[in-house]
């Protein structure tokens, strides 16, 4: 059977499924995924403790794959008992209310560690926030995975990482980050999203944090895992890390750090996850260190952004947008990213779309490349097995459905596909999905229809592009890459096999990409 014609693609946005049974869910209840691969080749995802109507609330999902296309759920969660300190302090009474989110996962030491947290409005705490990362550690991928302390009491005192609380408890958390200061809901990093990375010199960092006071990074202990400096890291005084992105408030969060080429590059999302979420990128010289701040093609320094501008800045390399007739996508987040064992970058993220509920969220993995000039730029198109080939201009030329990337300052209130308006205004250029338009690309180089300006290929699939408005004013230039794709968005029984391209232009900022008709 050809790959564009397998069930696990033609059905996915479709096929219904047993919400009581995690063994039918494939990719959909898939939010904030994290991408492994173990040794033996085999892929895993986990994702934080969410589904249709919230019906699982078993812990931490567990998926695995073979070829990123053919997704297991497996029936049991990770954790094979909650953490009795984080029931503590986030005041779950019993393990059936527990929940957790958003996992980080790292082979170290022949073990399995895994990084979780989560952030809950907590009645001792009169209502507001706590939040709490913990570390549990497995034999094996699937887990079960067992608190740090439980696992090995000899060598760990609790399993709690690092935590976060609204309200000051004088001597055990530094004030910036309980964000006490009257309330200020601008300080403190909320204690969720953790993820590891490796610095080009081999130690061990944790990103987290979430809206607030932004995204902290800290050093970890590579022989436990834990902060280097003593943990809990909020006991011990500035152990909570430093701001690398973010801050004042700003809706940012699920931060992942991917060293490549000379620079370190920071993922972010940011948004309203139901509304106006999208996918960012910044980046920073790895000779300066990975610990931030970083900036954008524009050279915006992403610890300065206020909530106002915080739309208008960073690279939305992924954000709502829909081919037009075809499947679209809102929303998507969560992201993780991996370099596989033959050397493709892949993005694994959750998305929502444009013809289900907002509470159907779904699993998408995309190809990552790097253009000529250091930035990534995503692949339109689910990844299907894809490797990049020599494509001949002659090949190339077409008609392609394209989509212009868009970011501003345009602010309004917004409905999901179920009708559930916002309850503030939100970023309108990120939460209204962008549709194609029509472009040709024509054989002797140059383009017409929605855009003119000319093209060129060049070292294989290496593509340049000198974009123009329909009246002939420059844009910018354009550079990214030429690849086979597999159109998963397409509907209905048709030809999904087709060519793709993926640009971006760092003095605009915006992505340019399209897929051929």
């Amino acid at each position: 059977m050809d790959v564009g014609e397998d069930p696990a693609i033609t059905e996915k946005y479709t096929r219904s499924i047993d919400i009581y049974d995690p063994t039918t869910w494939g990719p959909l209840n898939v939010h904030d995924p994290e991408l492994f691969q173990d040794d033996d080749g085999t892929f895993y995802v986990f994702s934080t403790d969410a589904s249709i109507g919230n019906t699982w609330q078993g812990g931490v999902q567990v998926r695995r794959s073979k070829d990123l296309v053919h997704w297991e759920c497996l029936p049991e969660p990770a954790l094979g008992m909650w953490d009795e300190e984080m029931k503590e302090w986030l005041g779950f009474p019993s393990d059936a209310e527990a929940y957790t989110w958003a996992p980080s996962v790292v082979k170290l030491n022949g073990r399995y560690y895994m990084y979780h947290g989560v952030i809950v409005e907590v009645p001792d705490n009169d209502n507001r926030p706590r939040a709490w990362i913990g570390l549990a550690i497995a034999d094996t991928p699937t887990g079960p995975y067992l608190p740090a302390d439980e696992y090995d009491p000899s060598t760990y005192s609790c399993s709690t990482v690092v935590r976060y609380t609204f309200t000051r408890t004088p001597g055990t958390i530094d004030e910036d980050c309980l964000n006490e200061s009257g309330g200020d809901w601008s300080k403190g990093f909320g204690a969720i999203d953790p993820e590891v990375v490796f610095d080009v010199e081999g130690n061990m960092w944790l990103t987290y944090g979430s809206w607030k006071g932004g995204i902290a990074i800290l050093q970890l202990d590579p022989t436990t895992g834990m902060p280097i400096n003593g943990y809990p890291a909020d006991t011990i005084e500035n152990g909570y890390g430093t701001l690398i992105a973010g801050g004042n408030g700003i809706a940012i969060e699920g931060a992942c750090i991917f060293p490549y080429g000379d620079y370190y590059y920071l993922f972010y999302s940011l948004g309203d996850l139901l509304y106006d979420y999208s996918i960012r990128v910044g980046r920073r010289p790895i000779s300066e260190g990975i610990a931030g701040p970083y900036y954008d093609s524009e050279g915006r320094d992403l610890t300065t952004l206020t909530w106002e501008e915080s739309h208008r800045y960073g690279n939305k390399i992924l954000g709502a947008h829909q081919f037009e007739g075809h499947y679209g996508w809102r929303n998507p987040g969560g992201q993780s990213l991996l370099i596989t064992q033959d050397g493709k970058i892949l993005m694994a993220h959750h998305t929502r779309t444009t013809f289900r509920e907002s509470w159907y969220f779904y699993l998408q993995v995309r190809q990552i490349y790097f253009t000529e000039d250091g930035w990534p730029v995503a692949n339109p198109n689910e990844y299907a097995g894809e490797t990049l080939r020599e494509v001949s201009p002659t090949e190339f030329a077409g008609t392609y459905k394209v989509i212009h990337t868009k970011r501003g300052t345009s602010w309004g209130f917004v409905s999901t596909y179920e009708g559930t308006q916002s309850s503030d205004e939100v970023n309108l250029e990120d939460a209204i999905e962008t549709v194609s338009e029509n472009v040709t690309f024509h054989s002797e180089g140059t383009i017409s229809g929605a855009y003119q300006g000319t093209w060129s290929i060049s070292n294989h699939y290496h593509i340049t592009i000198q974009l123009e408005d329909n009246q002939g004013t420059p844009i910018g230039t354009y550079k990214g890459i030429v690849s086979d794709a597999l159109d998963w968005s397409r509907t209905g029984d048709v030809e999904r096999h087709t060519l793709t391209f993926t640009t971006f232009c760092p003095e605009t900022g915006e992505y340019f990409f399209g897929n051929k008709e």
